[in-house]
Order: C-alpha cells, then structure tokens, then sequence
C-alpha cells in the first residue's frame, strides 16, 4: 500500500505521495507560514484541525473540532505502527503545530504502552489508545462525545419516526448549543480560574478584618488594618496551583545549593507576595519545628544535611503554603530504611495536623499499605486496579495487582522458602480483541480494568 498524504491547505484539497513524517511537517509549517500564525494551538489556526492516521481519526484540536463547520483534516495511509509513533512525535511535540501542551506526552505514552502490549492493534485499539489522552485538561472529550451521540441519535431517530423530524432536529440542535456552551465555559474556566480563586481569597480576607477592624481601636485598630491591607495584597496575587504542592524523590537535587534553609522555605511566601521579614523568619521557623528541626538551622546550606534532614526540608517547604494537596513523588525512595520510617511518620503527623490530602507515589506496597488509605495501581500509564488499603491486600482481583504483591519480600524464612514469585504477561492474561475492558467497580470502592468476563470472574472471586 502506497503511503500517501491528503491534506487541506488554505480550504484546498492536495493529495502527495512521499515520506509521511517530512510531508507532515512541511505542509503545517507552510499552512502557518501563508496564515501569519504562531506556532502553538490557534484555535482552528493551524490547518488541522483533525489528523486520520491508517483511517484514524485524531482529533488533534478539540476547539476547532466542535466549533468550526469546515473543518480541515489531514489524512495519512500506509503507515506501520512504528511510523505512526514518529508522525505524532515529529508532528505532535516536534513542530508544536496541533498539540495544546499538556495532553500530547500521555498520548504518546499511551499509544507506546499499546504497541508494547500488542504489536499489531486493530484501528480501533489505536483510536482507543490515542484519543483517550486527548484535550482532557479542558475536559473536552465529554462535550465532543455528547455532540456525536446526539447527532447520532437524530439521525437513528429520524429515520425511524420521518414524521418528527423537525421536532427531533429542534431538539439536536438544543443539545448542540448546549454542549458547545460548557465547550466555551471549560475555556474560560481554563483561563481564568485563578482570577476567580484570587477574588474568592480576597473576599475571605476582607470577611475576616472588616468584622474585626470595626470592634477595634486605638494601636489594635491601626495594627489590624496594617495587616488587613497585607492579606488582601497577597489574596489579589495568589493563584490556585499554590494549593498544590510537591515533595520529590531526591532531597539534594531538589534544593538549590546557593540558596539558605530559610531561602528554600520561604520562597514560596515571597514569590505570593509576603515583604515582612519578621513574619517570615517566624513561619520558616515554626516549620522547622514541625518537620523535626531547629530554627538554627535556617542559616545553613543543604550540603550541611544529611539526606533526611534535606527531606524534612523539603516537606517543610511544601506544608509552608498550607496547601489542599501535597504530591509526594517517592519521598522515601532514596533514604535509609531507618530515616524512611522517621519521614513517613513525619507525614502521617502533618496530615492529621492539617487535614492534608497526600498523593503518594512509591514502588514499595509495605510503605504504601502503611501510609495510604486507598490505593490504586497503574501499569504503563493506566489504573488497573483501586480499592482500600485492607481491602486490596485482602483481596487482589487484577493479576498485575497479584503480580506485584508477590514480590513483597517477608522477614519469614519459612515463608521466603515458599514464596512463589507471579510474573505477570498481559497477551497471555487477557483476550480483549472483541470484549474490551473498562474501569469497573467490582465491589463497593473497588474497581478493576476489566471486561464483561474477567468482571463476572473477580465477582465470583469475592463471594467465596
């Protein structure tokens, strides 16, 4: 079969024969040249707004997509799994031309996990495989499938009952305006959903001093308003990612060496907006207190520590902010045994202190059975199995699951003598080339990747 390309340049059909990666990003780079546009998602700009790879559809801009009636696509025939890999990464991440930035890496990833599985997929696997990563940080892909199932619906319908084909096209079209509304909506909430936080902050702030700067007077009064008009500047500035927070994997490499402890702590505070050295110094020490330090210590270097220390610091510097979510990303990866038991009890400590919600990340199921309350296991890039920490240990549906709990060594030589290790080989575990899986729950709070069979199997499973 001839590897071809159809493509749409300026509202023009072409159709060429040549190298499909090169091709592909010549005629995005010409169709961005000719329009004057940057490189980058301009909205219906960039001259593909759908990309049909082996008869694929890649929709690779959602906005255009649901918005544009005369959309221009880009078809690709005759490539081979590995080709359709470097077309998206060329096209994709490469040139920058139809990707928005963030859902591009978990595509790729996940159309590498399929072709890892699975050598040869069928077109619909590839679909799956691709589209499901796709625009979800504006959560499109909802809205677009409520507007295909509805014209698909008049469509059926209309057919079926011609006489009420006005009232059913009347409703289509409501429903169309309707999603392509939330459509406009997700884009704005993108944008400006820190304006909105930062005017939610500032009117806590202005509900908390006004009721109390009205009671007051005198010195109190003048200190209140002070500290009043100091909060509200901070609220106006703050943004709603500092509510999220990161601990990582390797205390050293996550400090900057030129920077003190006290640097290191408090840059957060400066950058929302905090001048005051006196309340500074005082919320860096307190912190310090409280991940197990002294505030002496603010006046070192992180070469001055060892490696748990430089973890508390840099729990410290993420609790500082007094975040809704902390992503510990294998805090205790690189620590000795001893000093991981002392950081995980440290968090513990703080997340029933403050009311924390702590997303930890680990290859060790001892640490995360110990830590965690649910838990959820991924393989390559998917959850495959989620249920409570009891629960999941007690009862372990998904083979993957299975697989990895064998591994948990046990300081039981009796035990260790038996022990059977489970290699787990998906081709062989599973048959999804007409049943395919979905995210199921098997039990109440447990859910498992499997299809119709396996589901009926892991209920049966629980009921001995």
């Amino acid at each position: 079969m001839k590897k071809t390309i159809s493509f749409r340049l300026n509202r023009k059909a072409y159709t060429i024969e040549a190298d499909p990666c090169d091709r592909m990003l010549d005629v995005l780079r010409n169709d961005l040249a000719l329009r004057g546009t940057k490189e980058g998602c301009g909205v219906g700009e960039c001259g593909a707004c759908t990309v049909v790879i082996n008869g694929v559809a890649v929709t690779s801009c959602l906005v255009a997509a649901g918005q544009m009636q005369d959309a221009d696509i880009m078809t690709v025939e005759g490539l081979s799994e590995t080709e359709i890999g470097a077309v998206l990464q060329r096209c994709f991440i490469d040139h920058g031309a139809v990707q928005c930035g963030f859902c591009t890496p978990g595509m790729l990833m996940s159309a590498y996990a399929l072709l890892q599985q699975n050598p040869d997929p069928t077109r619909e696997e590839i679909k799956e495989a691709i589209a499901g990563n796709l625009c979800r940080c504006t959560g499109y892909i909802p809205i677009v499938n409520s507007i295909e199932k509805a014209k698909q619906d008049y469509k059926t319908a209309s057919k079926e009952h011609p006489e009420n084909a006005a009232a059913l096209k009347a409703e289509m079209d409501k429903t169309v305006a309707e999603q392509r509304s939330l459509m406009k909506q997700a884009d704005a909430d993108q944008k400006h959903c820190d304006k909105a936080y930062a005017r939610q902050r500032a009117a806590e702030v202005r509900e908390k001093y006004e009721a109390l700067i009205a009671k007051a007077s005198g010195e109190e009064k003048t200190k209140l308003e002070a500290e009043y008009k100091n909060e509200l500047r901070k609220a106006k500035k703050t943004k709603l990612v500092t509510q999220i927070q990161m601990i990582f994997q390797d205390p050293i490499a996550s400090l900057d060496p030129r920077m003190t402890v006290k640097e290191i702590i408090s840059e957060g505070l400066v950058i929302q907006g905090e001048r005051d050295d006196k309340v500074i110094t005082q919320k860096v020490n307190e912190m310090l207190e409280l991940v197990g330090l002294v505030p002496e210590h603010a006046t070192r270097y992180p070469h001055e520590f060892s490696g748990g220390q430089r973890q508390r610091i840099g729990v410290a510097r993420s609790v500082i902010m007094n975040p809704e979510l902390i992503i510990a990303d294998e805090p205790v990866s690189a620590l000795d045994v001893s000093v991981q038991a002392q950081v995980i009890n440290l968090l513990n400590e703080l997340r029933e202190k403050f009311g924390l919600t702590i997303l930890f990340i680990a290859h060790d199921l001892s640490v995360v059975k110990y830590f965690s309350d649910r838990i959820g296991v991924m393989y390559f890039g998917k959850m495959v199995e989620m249920a409570s920490s009891d629960e999941l240990f007690a009862h372990p549906l998904h083979p993957y699951t299975r697989s990895l709990l064998s591994a948990i060594p046990l300081p039981d030589p009796v035990y260790e003598k038996k022990r059977q290790r489970i290699t787990y080989n998906p081709l062989a575990e599973h048959d999804y080339s007409v049943d395919k899986p979905s995210f199921r729950e098997v039990a109440p709070g447990h859910f498992v990747q499997c299809n119709d069979a396996e589901f009926a199997k892991y209920q049966q499973e629980l009921r001995k």
